[in-house]
């Protein structure tokens, strides 16, 4: 395993776009890339605007990592023990499509499951995918923030997985460019633009329309950087923010407050079913207040309900308005599908969709979006899936956190015309994925991929595990092979941006990689070459070149091209086009399915509403038992970036938050080492104690936990809250994990 050395590419300053994580920033790539290239922000990124985080600075150093795998490596230990031996492309696609081809006849197609993390240039993998037969591609929505997503879409129509804030200024509309803000109240439940910056634009925004009049109300457990610039902090108990948003329905459709009658009674359905269900005299059993009322959300909460009434207040009475629901404060709770449908509703019945000011949908994707593309390809097949078509009818692409359980006790299909049949998994291919540390119950994960073949215990129950990265990882260690990938510097790709107007973007190789490691076409095309010999490759695995398959994927915006081939106009464009902006999308293409309406009862509002009240929101809050949730570091995202920083650097500090009053009651203080322990198991933790942290609540950070085997310099304090998860705790409709609904007890370290 050696870095590269002699890549050459770029000199000049040349346009492409970040990986490091999913947020896609523009950068500027100049140097020579044998002596390390320097990575700047691009200003012309509509994305970014030149806006650096730590990560994307320092990408450069992990294209050049000295343990960076740079040819196919072949286990030669059991799995686990991470011992392998460099190998050929030709002993590595032989062996694998071998395997391939031997899964595929005895157990069928759809016995292969393939896995991203985040997803850079995945259009030829679900190409081999359609080619292999198998339905089994899970992306990584499928672990990130399915809840919220779906929730959305739900309400708001398919391909309305994530509204935005209309904060984006300047923003290029069909009318002009919009520079002054609208947004008169922005709402954060669990959101912290501020500190875990998705999009540079959007806490900026916030922060222009702050200077423009703008009021800003936060729902969290902590008081984030987000939360101290807001004019009403609100600690909210975690998962709890739906009886928020479900007292703002009941204000809403009690009295009138708040409500758009134009807009409603054009673009919405059902109002009448959704206030039968809202507004109640209906009791909590368990305090006697009326369901959904101020009293009943502030005890649910945990809030005073003073602060309860003026949330519900503002968002009755102030207009143009927006609110936002996060991935890791609300959706990955049992109760984030019901919030973000709450919230959505909520928008709806106030007017502020899709207006100056209000929640962004966005237009309707013009592109062939690979996963509807497998489905359309696979015909019949497509009803193999196992999780669409097993116990999660709001799974979408799948159920990351049940690929332990598909390997250790099969598959059940439960609906579809396959109702009834089971099915093994036996390969498992994942790419640019680290799930030993990303998904829940480690434990579990590691016993999937070791256990044994019952009727041969000289092999393992899954026949296959294949691992394409860029660094070696926990996951990588349990391979059969590992393949190098390229760096996201190295490789080609198309880019569709989350921002208020459509962004599509060229992300431009800017070196070569280091030889044996192959690109993303490359590899993709040898692998389908070698497992189906003589077969035509489909899609985008029929491409000759990069620019090829980035051409037709960009095929259905030809207009916006002039006749000139998509890749050579985003060259000769600075690497992106941007369309204009454009509001009351809805008149034109309608809602849900494309109707006009928008359907004030979805379907699974009333079985959530039912099974939460069922459930006690505080239990104690303090002592023997807390609520654990987390957060991320903007220094981190993930395995790739643990290593960034050098021992004492204080990004590297990873410690465990807990309210200095709960702390000193146990016993405890700041830098006093700790057990964490839940019903999976138990972490070691450097407690942080903060008088900014509601009683009751621990918080960790998210996506540490890599081993001292795999790291350059030695970590204290890493922790992986993944082994405290349980892969059972999942949303019985989405199969989102629910990361944020643990309880746990804390203890000095003797």
């Amino acid at each position: 395993m050696n870095a590269p050395d002699t890549n050459k590419r770029v000199q000049s300053p040349r346009p492409t776009v970040c990986y490091m994580c999913s947020s896609e920033c523009g950068l500027l790539a100049s140097g020579d890339p044998s002596a390390g290239l320097c990575i700047a922000g691009n200003p012309a990124s509509p994305m970014s605007r030149g806006g650096l985080c730590p990560k994307a600075a320092l990408a450069e150093s992990l294209r050049c990592f000295p343990g960076r795998p740079c040819t196919p490596l072949k286990r030669v230990g059991p799995r686990g023990e991470g011992i392998f031996r460099p190998a050929s492309w030709e002993e590595a696609l032989e062996d694998i499509s071998r395997r391939l081809r031997a899964a595929r006849e005895l157990y069928g197609p759809e016995s292969l499951t393939i896995l991203f993390g985040e997803k850079p240039d995945h259009d030829m993998v679900y190409d081999f995918a359609a080619m292999y037969g198998t339905p089994n591609v899970l992306d990584h929505n499928s672990l990130c923030d399915t809840s919220r997503r779906y929730g959305f879409s739900r309400v708001f129509g398919d391909g309305q997985e994530r509204p935005l804030p209309d904060l984006q200024r300047p923003l290029l509309t069909g009318e002009g460019v919009r520079r002054e803000h609208d947004c008169r109240l922005l709402v954060l439940f669990g959101e912290n633009p501020a500190e875990a910056r998705r999009f540079f634009w959007l806490w900026d925004g916030i922060l222009g329309a702050r200077r423009s009049g703008m009021r800003l109300i936060v729902a969290d457990p902590l008081r984030t950087p987000a939360a101290r610039e807001a004019d009403l902090w609100l600690p909210v108990l975690p998962g709890e923010d739906w009886a928020l948003l479900m007292a703002v329905l009941r204000r809403i459709l009690e009295t009138g407050a708040g409500m758009d009658r134009d807009f409603t009674a054009k673009h919405t359905k059902r109002q009448a079913e959704l206030r039968q269900l809202v507004v109640t005299d209906r009791r909590d059993p368990e305090n006697g207040f009326i369901l959904h009322g101020v009293p009943w959300a502030a005890a649910r909460t945990g809030l005073q309900k003073e602060s309860v009434e003026e949330l519900v207040h503002a968002m009755t009475s102030i207009h143009p308005a927006a609110a936002m629901v996060g991935m890791n404060g609300v959706a990955h709770h049992r109760s984030g599908y019901l919030a973000a449908q709450a919230l959505a509703l909520v928008m709806a019945l106030t007017g502020n969709v899709d207006i100056p000011g209000g929640l962004m949908l966005r237009g309707r994707d013009p592109l062939d979006r690979p996963a509807k593309r497998l489905a359309a390809n696979l015909g019949e097949q497509a009803y193999r899936h196992k999780d669409v078509y097993g116990a999660y009818p709001e799974a979408g692409q799948g159920v990351v956190q049940r690929i332990p359980k598909d390997i250790l006790e099969g598959v059940s299909l439960t609906k579809g015309p396959f109702a009834g049949a089971e099915y093994s998994t036996k390969a498992l291919l994942a790419v640019h994925t680290n799930p030993l540390l990303t998904a829940p119950e480690s434990a579990l994960w590691r016993k999937a991929l070791t256990e044994r073949d019952r009727g041969n215990p000289e092999e393992y129950r899954l026949g296959l595990f294949v691992v394409n990265a860029t660094l070696m990882n926990e996951t990588a260690r349990y391979a059969d092979w590992v393949l190098p990938m390229a760096h996201f510097l190295e490789r080609q790709g198309v880019v569709w941006q989350e921002t208020c107007s459509p962004v599509f973007a060229l992300r431009e190789a800017v070196a070569e990689p280091p030889a044996g490691v192959l690109s993303p076409l490359a590899l993709w095309k040898a692998l389908a070459a070698a497992t189906f010999p003589g077969k035509e490759p489909r899609g985008t695995l029929a491409a000759e070149n990069d620019d090829a398959w980035c051409n037709t994927v960009l095929a259905p915006l030809a207009e916006y091209f002039g006749g000139v081939p998509a890749c050579a106009w985003l060259r000769a464009h600075g690497g992106f086009l941007s369309l204009p902006a454009a509001y009351h999308k809805y008149e034109k293409t309608g809602f849900v399915q494309g109707e006009s309406r928008i359907d004030l009862m979805p379907e699974a509002l009333r079985r959530y509403r039912e099974e939460l009240l069922g459930t006690s929101p505080a239990g104690p809050v303090s002592g023997k038992t807390f609520r654990l949730i987390s957060g991320r570091s903007p220094w981190q995202t993930h395995t790739i970036t643990q290593d960034l920083y050098p021992a004492g650097d204080a990004r590297r500090r990873v410690t465990m938050l807990i309210n200095d009053r709960d702390a000193e009651e146990l016993g405890l203080q700041s830098g006093d080492k700790a057990v964490v322990s839940g019903t999976k198991g138990s972490i070691r933790v450097i407690l942080e104690t903060s008088a900014d942290l509601r009683r009751g609540v621990l918080r960790g950070q998210y996506g540490w936990g890599t081993s001292a085997g795999l790291l350059r310099f030695s970590l204290e304090g890493s922790y992986n809250l993944n082994e405290l998860t349980d892969a059972d705790a999942l949303d019985p409709a989405t199969g989102d994990a629910c990361f944020g609904d643990l309880r746990v007890t804390i203890r000095r370290e003797k």
